[in-house]
């Protein structure tokens, strides 16, 4: 793990995860949780979970 990254999800504002907020984005909220389960799998135990960018 060298590479440092930035994920912006365009549309999603502060607080996106935050259940029954106004501001909760059910998408971005399960991407960006698949991106930190991924980090913590890279971090522990240097490997990843597969997930895959939808395109």
């Amino acid at each position: 793990m060298d590479d440092d990254e930035l994920i912006i999800y365009g549309g999603a504002p502060h607080a996106f995860t935050v259940f029954e907020s106004d501001r909760y984005r059910e998408i971005p909220d399960k991407r960006s949780r698949a991106r930190f389960l991924d980090f913590l799998s890279e971090v522990f135990f240097e490997e990843t979970s597969g997930f895959e960018e939808e395109s």
